[in-house]
């Protein structure tokens, strides 16, 4: 039981004095403050080995640092921070290497005190390494751009007018280009609503498979991305639809 804890259930008995309340109280203000200290000395020493690190959003039991680096850049890090950290007292620190169940990678380092976890310092690869990457869903926009070129509508934004070469050569590369002719496009946002066959096998997701969309809506495009991510994005519909083979 915690000092917060024991605030709670002690405010409320015949026996629990004012001297007590502020007793506790100052506890907990300390209690907090020594886990500031303690995530402080963490970010400072991943900003001692790597100066692209930032925070990118805090609360009471998670940091999350990005632009960390890439995953030998992140176990680097966590190296780093388990050789160069000095004991915190009632503290512990140890350090998290794993794999998500989406194929993403796990850099953290986790605080605990009286052996419960209290805080973890998560370390995201952000966009150090990936400067020259795109962001898929974007980078739709970028395409799109490429396919409503010499035409008076609004440019998206992209991922960026560095990308604006690729995706002219996407586009260029497709053989039969007579579908897209006179065609002006757009990104597709809407959710739409699951056919019965899809609904019938359990299937939830609303995503839809269309990326962008002639604006008189006779040609739809999907833009898949060469490898497994794709896949895993749709395996909950190709599992559940194998059912039907």
């Amino acid at each position: 039981m915690n000092e917060l804890d024991l605030l709670i259930e002690n405010y409320f008995t015949e026996s629990f004095e004012t001297s007590d309340l502020f007793r506790l109280v100052e506890q907990v203000l300390n209690e907090q403050e020594n886990l500031q200290d303690v995530v402080g000395d963490i970010v400072a020493k991943v900003n001692q080995h790597t100066d692209t690190s930032k925070i990118k959003s805090q609360t009471s039991k998670t940091t999350t640092l990005t632009d960390t680096g890439s995953r030998a850049n992140r176990k680097e890090i966590l190296d780093f921070l388990n050789k160069s950290l000095a004991p915190f007292g009632d503290y512990d620190v140890s350090y998290i290497q794993d794999i998500a169940k989406d194929g993403s990678a796990i850099f953290v380092a986790n605080v605990a005190k009286d052996g419960k976890s209290i805080h973890n310092v998560v370390l995201k690869q952000g966009v150090v390494g990936r400067e020259d990457t795109p962001s898929s869903t974007k980078f739709e926009e970028n395409l799109d751009n490429a396919m409503n070129k010499g035409q008076d509508v609004e440019l998206y934004a992209g991922a960026g007018e560095k990308f604006n070469n690729l995706a002219d050569q996407v586009i260029s590369s497709i053989r039969d280009k007579k579908p897209l002719e006179g065609k002006t496009f757009e990104k597709l946002v809407k959710r739409g609503d699951l056919s019965k066959i899809y609904s019938d096998n359990g299937v939830t997701s609303r995503e839809p498979k269309t990326d962008l969309i002639s604006t008189d809506g006779s040609v739809r495009i999907s833009v898949k991305k060469k490898g497994a991510q794709f896949m895993y994005a749709l395996q909950d519909r190709l599992a559940k639809m194998g059912k039907r083979v």
